[in-house]
């Protein structure tokens, strides 16, 4: 019940193609981190991009690497004053009995790290909050 909800959850809080196609991938899995690069070659290194410690898997960026765990409490409280805690299962898919507004900051959040580990670029917190501030400009 809970994975059908989350699936049906992003179609009320994303109209745009790209961050529910983000998200679409990520429940189903299918997001390449340097674990699932290296089995098939395309890159040399199977570890994180920015701790170059630990294995690059999904939870791993998200959720546990201290370079780009983005706090997604002390951002959300930054930006709405209301305190909301995530655990791991609230991160991956939502807190799926709270606002469409705190989901999809956790799908942009996401959407950021993952971008940043692409791109090979620090997570910047200064540039997530011009996009969340773009983002929140564009929808008035």
């Amino acid at each position: 019940m809970t994975v059908s909800k989350a699936f049906l959850n992003l179609k009320t809080v994303s109209s745009e193609t790209s961050i529910r196609s983000f998200q679409f991938k990520f429940l189903d899995d299918i997001i390449y981190t340097n674990v699932r690069l290296a089995k098939i070659g395309y890159v040399a290194k199977n570890t994180c991009t920015f701790c170059e410690v630990d294995l690059e898997t999904v939870l791993h960026l998200l959720y546990e690497c201290p370079f780009t765990n983005l706090k997604f409490e002390d951002l959300w409280f930054a930006l709405s004053n209301e305190h909301e805690e995530l655990f791991q299962q609230g991160v991956f898919i939502g807190k799926l009995a709270k606002s469409d507004l705190l989901n999809y900051f956790i799908i942009l959040a996401k959407l950021h790290i993952w971008s940043s580990q692409r791109c090979a670029k620090s997570r910047n917190f200064d540039v997530f909050q011009e996009m969340v501030d773009i983002k929140y400009q564009f929808k008035l």
